[in-house]
């Protein structure tokens, strides 16, 4: 494990530690209105994480597990870029769901 593939390796992991301390921050800011996030906060943790662990742990094989290590990064790039831009938007409206997405139970009006 030297050469360029140690570089790749250095770079994944500073990436999934800046998604990870960047999720951090979103959870610790948004403490009170965790239930108002949207999925797409979470999406990129959960399948980085099955292609990272269980795609290596499946097939066994060297140039599989670098593949899916490169992938997983990815995805936790479009993580970053999905937070930061929902960081960014006023009222950090792209981090929440719309009032119409909240309830899908609405109360009936009898009368």
């Amino acid at each position: 494990m030297t050469g360029s593939w140690l570089i790749v390796k250095w770079l994944g992991l500073a990436v999934l530690a800046l998604y990870l301390v960047l999720l951090t921050v979103v959870f610790w800011r948004f403490r009170g209105k965790l239930e108002g996030l949207r999925g797409s906060s979470f999406w990129p943790m959960w399948v980085g994480l099955f292609v990272g662990i269980d795609g290596p742990w499946l097939y066994e094989n060297v140039a599989f597990n670098r593949a899916c290590f490169v992938v997983a990064s990815a995805v936790y790039v479009c993580g970053i870029a999905l937070l930061v831009r929902g960081l960014r938007q006023p009222g950090n409206t792209g981090l929440f769901k719309k009032e119409s997405d909240e309830g899908c139970v609405q109360s009936l009006k009898l009368s």
